[in-house]
């Protein structure tokens, strides 16, 4: 993603050819909104995302030209980390997950397995911290890694120690869902219906093609309520054609 992130007009380019005068005008309209949004102080009323593994802000982009605040990422790489403060240069700032390091060497960006305890609690003071008493809603959007739970790398899988050692690290994308179930649920105890979250992952995780189910039983346990469809996203404006499971909860 580029930083034609919220800069004027210019982030209606890649599709104007395809608008007609009044859409392009609601567009337009649609992304001041978002700039006006993004340099404003929390307000009583506002909706601030948390985009775990937010990369440089592909879904963080959606949600706020829909309207949300982004107030809290955390991502591990980091160049994928100053591509995101590029795209969303708000006057208030958001903060960045870090942990500080430990004798087990836990890089400070990257989230393990054995810290997902720790890391729900620095999450949840941090928001409390930057919110204060205002009267907000939150809404958390995860994008976990994806890579060993699609088809062909499962069956290209070699078990090595290497490979062991590399999944008790959150590596894996198994951790990386568990770890955001964690945390998620954690976030809900505290927050309650003053929270949403969202979920995107292969499709894959949801069971068979047509089925809805999202099989990974820690997340069935965890939030029993929840939503669970493939969507495919090239009809909603995404420029690339593959189908992905979201999980929601917007209740």
């Amino acid at each position: 993603m580029s930083s034609l992130a919220l800069s004027g007009s210019s982030a209606l380019t890649a599709t104007s050819s395809a608008l007609t005068v009044p859409e392009l005008r609601q567009s337009a309209q649609i992304v001041r909104h978002a700039q006006e949004n993004l340099r404003t102080e929390i307000r009583d009323g506002d909706t601030l995302l948390i985009d775990f593994f937010a990369g440089t802000g592909g879904a963080s982009m959606g949600f706020v030209l829909a309207g949300f605040k982004p107030v809290l990422i955390v991502e591990g790489e980091e160049k994928k980390r100053k591509q995101y403060e590029d795209n969303f240069k708000t006057k208030y700032g958001y903060d960045v997950f870090k942990r500080q390091e430990n004798g087990e060497n836990e890089k400070p960006y990257l989230v393990y397995g054995r810290t997902k305890e720790k890391d729900a609690i620095i999450i949840i003071n941090l928001l409390k911290e930057k919110v204060g008493g205002k009267n907000v809603r939150y809404h958390v959007h995860a994008s976990p890694s994806c890579v060993e739970l699609c088809n062909t790398n499962r069956t290209r899988k070699i078990l090595s120690d290497r490979e062991e050692k590399k999944s008790t690290e959150l590596s894996d994308s198994k951790g990386t869902l568990l770890w955001t179930s964690y945390v998620l649920s954690k976030m809900k105890e505290k927050f309650g219906d003053n929270m949403t979250w969202s979920v995107e992952q292969n499709r894959s995780l949801a069971g068979q093609k047509k089925k809805k189910d999202f099989d990974i039983p820690e997340i069935r346990e965890r939030f029993p309520d929840h939503t669970a469809n493939v969507w495919d996203f090239s009809l909603f404006g995404v420029p690339q054609d593959r189908k992905r499971a979201m999980l929601l909860d917007i209740s």
